[in-house]
């Protein structure tokens, strides 16, 4: 299912790392380190590095069941993630940050891997609650991999 290709990732693993080396262990202290790093991806966020401009939102919900994600377009034109889950008896989740080693060269592309990242949450959380809510749930995180067109 997974279908997302290896160009769509813009990789900077290897950059920030020489960020957090220069800075020491408290780099995500730093304010200049943090702007180093949305330097590295032309991305605007809070002090902390956390990124601020929402460009796409994506909500899905069922009988308990729901998941955010969130997609941010950088001034460089790489587009970053931020997911939620949550289940009747759990959730889970993480902002878009500056900090993040990887994002993606489109939005369909960042898109596709939250949905796949919040279904292996759903194969996590199935373990413990099979239930017809939570399969409705992912089927409608599924077709969430491709948006539908607008008709014009």
């Amino acid at each position: 299912m997974n279908q997302l290709q290896s160009n769509d990732i813009i990789d900077m693993r290897c950059d920030l790392h020489a960020i957090r080396q220069k800075f020491g262990e408290r780099y995500f202290a730093s304010e200049e380190a943090v702007r180093e790093a949305a330097s590295l991806w032309g991305a605007s966020c809070n002090k902390h590095g956390v990124l601020d401009n929402i460009t796409e939102k994506v909500r899905v919900e069922h009988k308990g069941y729901s998941a955010t994600i969130r997609l941010y377009r950088t001034g460089k034109g790489y587009w970053h993630v931020a997911r939620d889950f949550n289940a009747p008896d759990s959730g889970s989740g993480g902002p878009a940050t500056v900090w993040d080693g990887i994002a993606f060269k489109n939005a369909l592309a960042a898109r596709r891997w939250a949905v796949q990242r919040l279904l292996e949450r759903c194969d996590k959380q199935e373990r413990f609650d099979r239930n017809p809510a939570l399969g409705t749930f992912r089927s409608k995180l599924e077709a969430e991999m491709t948006p539908q067109l607008s008709l014009l």
